[in-house]
Order: structure tokens, then sequence, then C-alpha cells
């Protein structure tokens, strides 16, 4: 129906995409063939995230479309489905460094909310720390182990060194009481499903032809 109205719309609507970010089945046939469609999007995005220059300006080579939207869902997903964080690590920070890029691309048209919310949902955000080492070409380090150390050592400093003023003690137990608290804290480029379904963006893409007439 909406292909009816809006010719072009079904390549929007259609995309396995969606079904990724809602934790849907695709089979292996349509990743196969999705992937050999976006093969040269995913291919610039990988060139992005092993140049720091590349990053700095996204613009230089192409216009970003709703191919390289789904060239990214596509990484991200192959990095989940492999359990390599590395990647994973890479490719949300990438897409966070993209993402005023793609909401000024012209494919969106008005469709911020529609197209690029849901898919940012799933995505989930970095930490300011893999961001940096992102663009400075160093893999994410392995933060939680670390704090992890310190935690304890904080811990036995509490009930095992004896402090001159309490001053000190309180100082330590409110640091200790922070690690605790980011050591149990969800990571934020934790995945969340998105809340769209087709019928919903088909409606959108009819409502915005219909306003446009």
């Amino acid at each position: 129906m909406a292909e009816s109205k809006v010719p072009g719309s079904i390549h929007y609507i259609a995309s396995p995409m969606w079904r990724l970010i809602q934790s849907r089945d695709v089979s292996a046939e349509q990743l196969a063939e999705w992937n050999s469609r976006i093969t040269r999007e995913k291919a610039y995005l990988a060139r992005l995230t092993d140049s720091p220059d590349n990053l700095r300006n996204p613009y230089r080579e192409v216009e970003l479309t709703f191919h390289h939207l789904e060239a990214m869902i596509a990484l991200l997903h192959e990095a989940r489905s492999s359990s390599n964080d590395a990647d994973e690590a890479k490719f949300v920070s990438l897409f966070a460094s993209l993402r005023p890029a793609f909401a000024k691309a012209q494919f969106l048209a008005g469709f911020e909310n529609s197209l690029l919310l849901p898919a940012a949902d799933w995505v989930g955000e970095p930490s300011e720390l893999s961001v940096v080492e992102m663009k400075n070409g160093n893999p994410p380090a392995p933060r939680r182990p670390i704090l992890a150390a310190v935690t304890i050592v904080l811990a036995a400093m509490v009930g095992l060194v004896d402090y001159d003023s309490p001053g000190q003690l309180t100082l330590t137990a409110i640091v200790l009481v922070g690690c605790l608290a980011v050591l149990c804290t969800q990571p934020s480029h934790e995945r969340r499903p998105a809340q769209l379904t087709p019928m919903t963006l088909a409606g959108s893409v009819w409502r915005r032809r219909y306003k446009m007439r």
C-alpha cells in the first residue's frame, strides 16, 4: 500500500535491518542477499574505523545514504553475533560520531524519529573512553576488571587500615561506594529493543506524502 502511494518506499520498509533491531529472525538467505547489496557501504564504514583522518571528515568521500545506515546495523550485528567486543565498541563509537551526519542526510527528509531513532536505540551509546580511544586508533581498554581490583583494594583499606581522622575514612568510603555503583551499572552500549513496525513506518511515509500534497 505504501509503495503504491509513494514509489520507492518499499526500499526503506522491507529492509532486514528492521527485523534485526527488533530481535526477530532473519534467514541466512535474506542476510546474504542483503549483505551483497551493501558491500560497498560496509567497506566504507570499516575504513572509517581504521583511519582517524577519515573519521574526522566523514563527508569527504561519500554522502551518507540509507544503505550506510543498513551497513552500520549489519556490521554491528556481525560483531555481536560473533561476540567480538572490540569491533562492537568500534562500530558503536563510529555510529555516535556519524549520527549528526545521518540526521542531516537527504534520505531522512523529516523522518529522523521513525528511521534514525529506532536504529540509534538498538545501537546504544558508547562510553567516553571508547570514543576517544577509537579516534586515536586504539582498542577500548578493559575498564571493569581494573575497577574491580581498585574496589577490592579500597574495601580492604576500609576494613583493615587504621585511619588518623574520620575524614580520611569517609573519603575512602565515598570512593568505594562510587566504584561499586559503576560496577553495578549496566553498560551504556547494551542493546535495547526498538519499538518500530513496518506498518508504523508505512503510515509515516504516507502521512508525509499526504502533507506535501
